[in-house]
């Protein structure tokens, strides 16, 4: 048996000398460690050792990784702010600014991809619970970048072949437009792969899981945001891709009826279709265009007896006139409109190829003229300029009342010419001559309508239809037509409306509107137009005008009151139109102002709660 060592006493007494020095004796005590727990302290030790050795190996190695992402991220979004630049003025500059940012974007996330791919110990984060969701974030976002490239290069390939045919601008006797409706067919496959490619993109930053870090979560909302941004012109493009090589003939020609219709005389649709004409596409250029006086139409005898509508008739033409082309525009709703010019130029013509009506007024030829410039017509010493195109075309289509001279032949050049000017117009701007028309379409100066229902139905979406709207609630819309006694002094005559609305009980609707109308033929705006000869001036100053309001089906007529030579009463008719129920009245507007004021009650425009 081994000994147990005795403890050593100690005298505690503290009386020492002063300055001795205290000895304390220490037993020293060999402790034997169980040789378990050695090892595991040295297991313990290595593997702190090995930690250690993987954070600095790891430091190195992924410090270029972050280094990457970070620039990965610069790389995106330098892309994307070049992006928003690119509009239909996009040149050779821009596109091989876009080509260097997407290399550099396609640079820089190869090595970030690769490593999170293959990298083993990547590969234990995302095994692992705390870091699982991260990793797979950042999965979904890489594999979103990726598709985002190959959109990119599909778009940099119809891009190249754009460029091309800007710069040939002038070259050869090709039409840019028809190479741009080629380009815009045979890129069909690259745009649907862009699309295809977006869409991927999307479902990959969708599935992305939920707690992600900050820079993760930051980067899916900033793609999603651009993504955003840039579908619904895709979706445009798409849906204006699928119609408008067809439209314009690249299966075929592709005949359209264009009804030029004038504002000073008004009509529901635009105004009094003095002239129309034909225009056909072919492989999208134009090979036929010719406009001629609507007159010289409507008098060719043969066609049979067509019944106008009651306020035409009553009011315009009486009962010995057919109703004809020329005064076709008698719906506000342009589809109806369109298809009864249509039908009537098939009975006086006898042409039936047509696939379409386009209609346009002169303050839509003066926002063109505003981006094509002036049009110059040497053969009548005439300068035809953006504001002026109602009296200079008045002044050129006035001068003979010999049935057997067409005065309407200005038109037929001025026409032409406004056609040349407008395929003709420099690349710098297509942008404002696209502009200008959406414009004018906007305002329903320029309209247009399909036989076919998928053309018709892109019209729709563009806003280019002139339908009359069919969305709920309550509704109103006034339409004039300019009938007996006939004049031009629509130019002359500005009208305002006030609509006041009440809600009852129930919900329905008590409406009022009353319009005023200013008629200024004897005033100083007068003058160019008292000037012309055969515009009204034998009427003294007095504009028929045959009001229809148009009101949300079932309303019911409450009041009419008004007019100023012959005080107003009540409504000639209560008749259906495009949906709604319209109340039509006659009203003399003699110089000066003369007013009419209509009440109605519309049923349940609002839905009413309890109180």
């Amino acid at each position: 048996m081994t000994e147990e060592p005795q403890p050593i006493a100690i005298d505690p007494s503290p009386e020492q000398p002063q300055g001795a020095r205290t000895r304390r004796h220490k037993s020293r005590v060999r402790r034997t460690v169980p040789w378990w727990r050695r090892r595991r302290f040295v297991v313990l030790l290595g593997t702190l050792a090995a930690l250690g050795l993987v954070l600095v190996v790891g430091a190195i190695r992924y410090s270029s990784l972050v280094h990457d992402g970070f620039a990965l991220r610069d790389s995106m979004n330098l892309l994307a702010g070049d992006l928003k630049g690119i509009g239909p003025d996009f040149d050779r500059t821009a596109m091989n600014r876009l080509q260097t940012d997407l290399d550099d974007v396609e640079r820089r996330l190869q090595p970030v991809r690769d490593t999170v791919a293959s990298d083993p110990l990547v590969a234990l984060l995302r095994a692992a619970p705390p870091t699982g969701d991260q990793v797979r974030g950042a999965d979904h976002l890489i594999t979103a970048a990726t598709d985002l490239t190959q959109a990119g290069d599909h778009g940099l390939m119809v891009a190249r072949r754009y460029v091309q045919i800007r710069e040939s601008a002038g070259q050869g006797n090709g039409s840019q437009m028809a190479a741009l409706v080629s380009l815009m067919t045979s890129s069909r496959s690259e745009v649907l792969a862009i699309a295809d490619a977006i869409q991927a993109a999307r479902n990959e930053l969708n599935a992305m899981p939920p707690g992600l870090v900050r820079q993760l979560a930051d980067a899916r909302s900033q793609v999603l945001t651009e993504l955003q941004r840039v579908q619904p012109e895709l979706d445009g493009y798409l849906r204006v891709q699928d119609q408008l090589p067809d439209m314009l003939g690249m299966n075929g020609p592709r005949r359209y009826l264009v009804l030029a219709e004038d504002p000073a005389e008004l009509r529901p649709s635009g105004g009094f279709i003095g002239t129309y004409g034909i225009v056909t596409f072919d492989q999208g250029r134009i090979t036929e265009r010719k406009f001629q006086n609507t007159l010289l139409l409507d008098f060719t005898p043969g066609p049979p007896y067509v019944e106008p509508p009651s306020g035409l008739k009553n009011h315009l033409l009486g009962t010995k006139f057919s109703w004809q082309l020329a005064d076709a525009g008698w719906s506000p709703d342009f589809p109806t409109s369109a298809q009864e010019a249509l039908q009537l130029y098939t009975l006086e013509s006898g042409d039936s190829q047509v696939d379409g009506v386009i209609a346009l007024d002169t303050y839509c030829i003066d926002i063109v003229l505003g981006v094509t410039g002036p049009i110059e017509v040497p053969e009548y010493g005439v300068t035809v300029k953006a504001g002026e195109t109602t009296l200079t075309a008045l002044a050129n289509t006035r001068q003979s009342t010999d049935p057997g001279v067409d005065r309407k032949a200005f038109l037929d050049v001025f026409g032409g010419q406004l056609l040349d000017a407008m395929m003709a117009t420099p690349n710098a701007k297509w942008p404002a001559l696209l502009d200008a028309l959406g414009s004018a379409a906007g305002q329903r100066h320029l309209m247009a309508w399909a036989k076919d229902g998928s053309a018709e139905s892109l019209f729709g979406w563009a806003g280019w239809d002139g339908a009359v709207r069919a969305d709920q609630g309550d509704y109103v819309e006034a339409a004039d037509a300019n009938v007996a006694p006939t004049s031009k002094y629509n130019l002359v005559t500005h009208h305002t409306q006030d609509l006041q609305v009440g809600i009852d009980d129930v919900g329905n609707a008590h409406d009022t509107l009353t319009l005023t109308y200013d008629n200024r033929i004897n005033e100083p705006e007068g003058a160019q137009l008292r000037a012309l000869p055969y515009t009204g001036t034998s009427t003294a100053g007095m504009l028929g005008n045959y009001l229809r309001v148009l009101t949300p089906d079932r309303s019911r007529l409450q009041s009419v009151s008004g007019g100023r030579l012959a005080p107003l009463t009540g409504v000639e008719e209560i008749s259906p139109e495009a949906g709604r129920t319209a109340y039509g009245l006659f009203l003399l507007v003699p110089p000066g102002q003369t007013s009419a004021t209509i009440s109605w009650v519309s049923p349940y425009p609002v839905e009413t709660g309890d109180k």
